[in-house]
């Protein structure tokens, strides 16, 4: 029994050395300013305490404990909000990090407002503010607090083994979310700052070493680093630090909530609020040159404040019967062209409205098939045709007015049809 006992305490002891190392972090009662109930900045302080807590990023100091220890100092927390003192608060609680600050009213909105202080540097590291609007809202905001708190620490860990030929490895691992080829900056804590005349605590001598490349892992907790180039040489002791990263949660939320997204479909020089895909797929019913099938690709390399450019091509047919006397003749109309139209459209306009103008340039032909009653053999002309165009509607729906001319027979010939259109 003895023996499992000692078993337990050493892996206890081992998995404890082989861990990123956590900063000693005490959180300090907020004062309260005028208008500030004292509760509500004891409550403020118990919720950071605890949010703090749950992110896993510090070593927190049991709020009870810091209570006990300044009895015993004797020392008076009321106004201790600014750098000096926060650091000789955090040296009587041995601690490396301690946060400060204070609680205003302003109307209904509460302001809290955090000093998170390096004992060790004598040195703010962040000093922000949160507001919350009511008393109803200081939970979220006393969270979003805390993130923002965390988010500007860095892990930290030290050199635990240096082996005979060179090895050097240290307690940050793939479970601190660190990766092969990160850079970590190695550092030594040198001699205590004292005053001499004051005796007063001033900081601890903070030693560059260079910095280290992560190129192996040993298990979860633990990393094989190799120092760069000009890098001091190091011992075991020596600080790694390394830029925080989101915590696993935190991390595959973010992955899972990016997976949902669904990517934006992007096209070169066209602003991202025009629309999805250039092409354009248009069917259309009317008379003479109007009828058929249009396909028409945008253009948005220059895109225009007003609108944007396409170009496209069209099919159409049209059957019609003609009364010659007392006969009816079959007359079937084709034509093939191309064209060019503006669309009239703000860059960041999301109307429903259409404005179109097109030119189409192509060729019409009739054809009026043989008729042996009246003696009428197959029959057929072409002619180029030119046939400006104004298209009306409201989404995919519009009206379509036509004056074409045809190079043979100069007279334009009015022209109504009726349209619809997808955007793939």
């Amino acid at each position: 029994m003895k023996k499992i006992l000692l078993r337990v305490v050493f892996l206890v002891s081992l998995s404890s050395a082989f861990s990123a190392d956590k900063y000693r972090t005490a959180v300090m009662t907020l004062e309260a300013e005028e208008g500030v109930d004292k509760n509500i900045a004891h409550t403020i302080t118990g919720l950071l305490n605890s949010e703090l807590v749950n992110l896993q990023i510090f070593t927190m100091i049991d709020r009870q404990n810091i209570q006990k220890i300044m009895q015993e100092q004797a020392f008076q927390q009321q106004g201790c909000t600014d750098q000096a003192c926060a650091v000789k608060l955090g040296n009587i609680l041995n601690v490396q990090k301690i946060i400060v600050g204070s609680v205003m009213k302003l109307g209904t909105q509460f302001i809290i407002n955090v000093n998170f202080v390096d004992v060790e540097l004598s040195q703010i590291d962040l000093s922000v503010n949160i507001t919350a609007g009511d008393e109803n809202a200081l939970m979220t905001a006393v969270a979003e607090l805390a993130k923002k708190i965390a988010g500007k620490v860095n892990i930290s860990g030290h050199i635990v083994r240096i082996s005979e030929d060179g090895k050097i490895l240290c307690n940050i691992g793939s479970a601190d979310n660190a990766e092969t080829g990160m850079v970590l900056t190695l550092t030594r804590v040198g001699v205590t700052l004292v005053d001499e005349e004051t005796g007063e605590f001033l900081g601890r001598e903070i030693i560059n070493l260079g910095k280290a490349k992560i190129v192996n892992f040993s298990g979860k907790m633990l990393s094989e680093i190799e120092p760069e180039k000009g890098s001091k040489p190091l011992k075991i002791g020596d600080k790694v630090e390394m830029p925080l990263l989101h915590s696993k949660k935190e991390k595959d939320k973010e992955t899972i909530t990016a997976a949902k997204k669904k990517p934006e479909k992007k096209v070169s020089g066209k602003p991202a609020a025009r629309g999805t895909s250039p092409v354009i797929l248009a069917a259309e019913a009317g008379n003479g040159a109007i009828g058929g099938i249009l396909a028409e690709l945008r253009l948005h390399k220059k895109p225009l404040r007003i609108g944007e450019f396409g170009l496209g091509a069209a099919g159409a047919y049209d059957f019609r019967r003609e009364d010659l006397s007392i006969y009816e003749l079959d007359m079937h109309y084709f034509c093939a062209a191309g064209f060019l139209v503006f669309h009239f459209k703000p860059v960041n306009s999301q109307t429903k409205l259409i404005i179109d103008v097109r030119i189409k340039g192509g060729w019409s032909y009739l054809m009026v098939p043989a008729d042996k009653e009246i003696g009428l053999s197959r029959t057929g002309a072409g002619s180029p045709i030119v046939s400006p165009e104004l298209c009306l509607g409201w989404g995919p729906v519009y009206v379509i007015a036509s004056l074409p001319v045809f190079i043979k027979s100069p007279a334009p010939v009015p022209q109504i049809g009726l349209g619809v259109r997808i955007r793939l």
